[in-house]
């Protein structure tokens, strides 16, 4: 059906405001730290293919180009575009780093997505507008950066290098190379459950 580009990506500015998901970064290249930017550009490109011999092909290609594309952790870990394969057809290319999401959450940021474009189309004195609830700002829902500053003073404490030393002992013998690609693999869409029990001991230093 018809849509508001405009609209469309200012609803994806408002969901990125009020997302503090959406606004991780590292600090740099080695991720040294991870840490919720407090503005961060939506990013959402506009793509036309309307006018190709195929646009769904097109639009098709585009993504699959995408997906292999690994995203720059100190720019942000999402990309985000908006395509036209019609005169009324249209598609949303959303990529996300698996640190950001799951499909519970994801379901939810579609959902958020889709009541800013309603707001940014039915009045035109919301355009444009802080983000509202569902997302929350109040102590009883802690925000993302709160789990980040507990992640990194856990990295401060003692039990941590224990820790540290165990899964490094544990998964020392596995050879991720052969794991994760193996020699006949091939590109696909599809994904498959790994199962894979590791010996639980009681480490002693």
């Amino acid at each position: 059906g018809d849509l508001d580009v405009a609209a469309f990506r200012r609803a994806v500015a408002s969901l990125v405001r009020g997302c503090e998901l959406l606004r991780l970064r590292a600090s740099d290249a080695d991720w040294t730290d991870v840490v919720v930017a407090d503005s961060l550009p939506s990013r959402c490109r506009y793509l036309d293919f309307s006018a190709d011999a195929d646009p769904v092909l097109s639009a098709d290609e585009y993504v699959r180009a995408r997906i292999v594309q690994p995203l720059s952790p100190t720019e942000g870990l999402y990309e985000a575009c908006l395509l036209r394969t019609g005169a009324t057809t249209w598609q949303w290319f959303l990529k996300l780093h698996h640190l950001l999401t799951d499909g519970w959450n994801t379901n939810l940021l579609l959902q958020h997505l889709a009541d800013f474009y309603r707001g940014e189309t039915a009045d035109e004195g919301l355009q444009g507008r802080d983000p509202e609830p569902p997302f929350h700002s109040e102590p009883e829902h802690p925000q993302y950066h709160a789990l980040l500053r507990h992640e990194q003073d856990n990295r401060r404490q003692a039990v941590f290098a224990t820790h540290q030393k165990w899964w490094q002992q544990r998964v020392a013998p596995l050879s991720f190379d052969s794991w994760y690609t193996p020699p006949n693999a091939e590109f696909t869409l599809h994904h498959h459950r790994v199962d894979f029990h590791l010996c639980l001991i009681q480490l002693v230093d």
